[in-house]
């Protein structure tokens, strides 16, 4: 595969906080063209406390955007995804397919709140890996508790 491979972006139009308008997602996809990204994974917020767009519209809105990109010669290719607010129960909403996963792979692209105590995301990771899924820790510049002491930032890796 030639190119760079974001797996988290914010590109699909008018959902969560990233683009707000197809031409904006356009601009987006050409700039990253232009980088020599090749291939995005559009991974628009999914919480529990906020109306998500569903497995189903993601793809939807995927498939529209990558037409527009493909009528305009646009040389990125798109991919589902989440990012996903870690929750009990996450695990098991991404068996029933409530969730995607990394443009349906293993892999799953998780947030926490800044300030959460490093003991809760080491169970979270460790718990979303117990049931076959590679945790993907995004923002993780964001976690003070984690980052502080960097030893504990490499024991996350090794023990996922």
């Amino acid at each position: 595969m030639d190119g760079f491979i974001d797996i988290h972006s914010h590109v699909i139009p008018c959902v969560d906080d990233g683009s707000q308008s197809i031409e904006q997602s356009v601009k987006m996809l050409e700039i990253a063209a232009s980088e020599g990204i090749s291939t995005i994974i559009a991974t628009p917020h999914q919480k529990a406390d906020r109306k998500c767009v569903t497995p189903e519209g993601i793809v939807k809105r995927i498939e529209i955007l990558q037409k527009k990109a493909d009528e305009l010669k646009i040389p990125v290719k798109l991919f589902p995804g989440n990012e996903i607010f870690y929750r009990h129960g996450l695990a098991e909403l991404l068996e029933q397919g409530k969730i995607r996963t990394l443009a349906d792979s293993h892999y799953v692209l998780i947030e926490f709140l800044p300030g959460e105590d490093y003991a809760y995301i080491r169970d979270a990771i460790g718990r979303v890996a117990s049931f076959g899924y590679w945790p993907v820790v995004a923002h993780v510049e964001r976690y003070v508790n984690v980052i502080r002491d960097m030893e504990k930032a490499e024991r996350l890796k090794e023990d996922a």
